[in-house]
């Protein structure tokens, strides 16, 4: 059909609708004389279709004190304007996604991946398509409370607990919170809608939901995140939180699970799915940054190159050990050598054999081993080698 015959189709049609009372809701002759300035003006260049500016969605999946937070905030630093949600799952997901179940002495390792997976996979999907009005209070609140968020200033009184939101019994404050929420609502759909680039970091969720996640989020690309046990398991007890024999044993189950799924997702969707050990990209930032870069869709340019300078020499550690800005990654992935007890790498060893395989770490035969940093703590295996090499 040629472009004039379209255009009668499309004025005959007009008529036709104006004639059944359809012509109250918009005036069919302005909308005719459009079609012929648009005929008229395809006639002199070639039919051009609408583009939407592709997105590039990606999803960080890590482990706590894996190094997520430097990682997520490196692919952030390109010319293309990103958009950052940083654990939208920290009050969704209440504690681990890997429990023990013990009957007497005999204990087993239980994955909650099916009891969470439904209101996980409606979380990432909606902030990587900007509906932040449906997500839950819970996963607003993340928006509210990391420092870490470029847009912290502006949104740390948006999105309060939803229990303490509950409490609010004045209707004036209420009233005045929920016209806030809704601002801050517009705000942050309005930085999402204008991005071209959306990362999400989550330490609070397993690869098994990533597979079908990849078949509904178009343009998605998942990285995850791995670091040696050793040196996640010295940070955390560092920081005074408990990690106790079974909570390592978990964190390696679900680690060694995980590489099982990355692997397969791998395979599912060539290209969609990266594997990155957080020790390759500390020790050769700018190497392994620029083929991240790459494999993301994401451009490398000079001010990547001077933020990635910045962090790698700055010495300020911060102002608690959840802070991006730190001292010199490459030293401090292997500091833990210095300072972790050797008797604990024997019982982190003896946990987490499987992980250490897929992954590529090494396990020291003494404590002066242990402390020889030029002495290698690791490998190269299938899983870490793009990066790794």
């Amino acid at each position: 059909m040629t472009k004039c015959n379209k255009v009668t189709m499309s004025v005959l049609c007009l008529f036709v609708l104006a004639s059944i009372g359809i012509n109250k809701y918009f005036n069919p002759s302005v909308f005719v004389k459009k079609e012929f300035e648009k005929l008229s003006f395809q006639d002199t260049i070639s039919e051009i279709p609408h583009v939407t500016p592709k997105v590039t969605k990606i999803l960080v999946v890590a482990y706590m004190r894996s190094g997520s937070s430097f990682t997520a905030e490196s692919l952030q630093h390109g010319p293309d304007v990103s958009f950052y949600s940083f654990e939208p799952l920290l009050n969704v997901v209440k504690g681990s996604i890997y429990a023990m179940d013990c009957k007497g002495s005999n204990c087993r390792v239980v994955n909650r991946t099916d009891e969470l997976s439904q209101t996980t996979a409606s979380i990432i999907k909606n902030i990587f398509e900007c509906k932040m009005s449906a997500l839950p209070d819970e996963a607003l609140y993340a928006f509210s409370v990391f420092s870490q968020l470029r847009d912290h200033g502006r949104l740390k009184d948006c999105f309060p607990k939803p229990e303490e939101f509950k409490q609010i019994t004045n209707n004036t404050r209420l009233s005045s919170m929920m016209e806030r929420k809704s601002q801050c609502l517009s705000f942050l759909e309005s930085r999402c809608r204008n991005s071209t680039v959306r990362v999400i970091k989550t330490i609070r969720m397993s690869l098994h939901l990533c597979k079908d996640l990849s078949k509904t989020i178009e343009n998605m690309k998942i990285l995850h995140l791995v670091r040696d046990p050793r040196a996640s398991v010295y940070s955390r007890r560092n920081l005074g939180l408990d990690f106790s024999n079974s909570l390592v044993k978990i964190l390696c189950n679900r680690m060694s699970h995980d590489i099982d799924e990355g692997q397969l997702i791998g395979s599912y969707f060539p290209g969609r799915f990266y594997s990155l050990r957080y020790e390759c990209l500390a020790r050769n930032p700018e190497t392994v940054l620029k083929k991240l870069y790459s494999d993301m869709s994401l451009e490398y340019d000079s001010e990547t190159e001077k933020w990635m300078q910045l962090y790698m020499k700055s010495q300020n550690r911060g102002q608690n050990g959840y802070q991006v800005f730190k001292s010199n990654s490459s030293s401090r992935s292997t500091n833990w050598r210095l300072r972790i007890p050797y008797i604990d790498t024997l019982n982190i060893d003896s946990l987490c054999k499987d992980v250490y395989t897929k992954i590529g770490a090494r396990s020291f035969n003494s404590a002066m081993e242990l402390e020889n940093l030029g002495m290698s703590d690791m490998y190269v295996t299938p899983y870490t080698e793009r990066y790794c090499k």
